[in-house]
């Protein structure tokens, strides 16, 4: 990846979950054979490569930094304890995580501009899962390239990248381009200033 692409708090969001650079995924090679070898649709290609190698098994499951503001603010407040659930702990462990990401870059007046987004790098869950999604033939002929599984987003959805490098979800219903690189689709994600390209609706 180009970092130099990359959102300053969405690239610490990335360090925060386990990408650094030049990171080497070592199931790779072997999702993209089982992958390969699932449906005649699907042949991997160097950019799909590229990027299981760096963020394939890179899960993700941010809140909103407002939202990690709102929790704490509340919890400064006595307005609602947390209960002491795994669950809590997960959360406030997040929301100091991001609060000091946001306070090191200084940058806490924009937490407003940057989404949650929950999102997973597994490529072979997604291929697994594909027929969740509207028919993948059809998904081809839309889109007009070949496409490879690169991982999922909630609800629902399975990302795909093509040749040309750019980035689909797919749905049940429906095509969206997130990005023309890996880079624009993560800052997508999490900008708010940028939204999903609706390419197909049924």
């Amino acid at each position: 990846m180009n970092v130099n692409l990359i959102n300053k708090y969405v690239l610490r969001i990335l360090e925060k979950n386990g990408w650094y650079p030049n990171r080497q995924f070592e199931y790779a090679n072997k999702w993209i054979e089982e992958i390969e070898g699932m449906r005649y649709q699907y042949h991997c290609f160097d950019y799909a490569r590229a990027i299981l190698c760096e963020l394939g098994g890179l899960t993700f499951r941010e809140y909103a930094p407002m939202t990690y503001l709102n929790i704490i603010a509340l919890q400064e407040n006595n307005i609602k304890q947390m209960s002491p659930t795994k669950i809590s702990l997960e959360i406030k462990n997040k929301c100091e995580a991001a609060c000091q990401i946001l306070q090191e870059l200084d940058i806490v007046s924009e937490a407003k501009n940057y989404n949650g987004a929950t999102f997973a790098f597994n490529a072979l869950d997604a291929a697994l899962d594909d027929e969740i999604v509207m028919d993948i033939e059809i998904a081809i002929k839309i889109i007009g390239d070949k496409i490879f599984p690169i991982g999922s987003i909630e609800s629902d959805g399975i990302m795909y990248v093509t040749p040309k490098r750019t980035i689909y979800v797919l749905f049940n219903d429906s095509i969206f381009c997130l990005g023309n690189c890996i880079e624009e689709a993560i800052n997508g994600l999490f900008l708010k200033s940028i939204s999903p390209k609706l390419v197909y609706h049924c």
